[in-house]
């Protein structure tokens, strides 16, 4: 199950800041990134940049994988 400090641990091994970490637990609730960015009350280009920036930090290149990745820190 997902905890803050599964959540805590997935950021600092890959230097996420909180609000990308903000943006993946909306994307674990909805899928677009149109809608995500509503949610957190962000421009959809503001949300790509956190998106690229995670899948660079990552080294994934989808938000699938990124989810997966995420998912294993749960």
């Amino acid at each position: 199950k997902h905890t803050v400090e599964n959540e805590k641990v997935f950021m600092r091994s890959f230097g996420l800041t909180r609000r990308q970490a903000e943006l993946l637990e909306v994307l674990r609730r909805v899928y677009r990134l149109d809608e995500a960015a509503e949610a957190m009350s962000i421009s959809r280009n503001t949300a790509r940049v956190f998106l690229a920036q995670m899948f660079e930090r990552t080294g994934v290149r989808s938000k699938v994988d990124l989810l997966r990745l995420a998912n294993r820190f749960a």
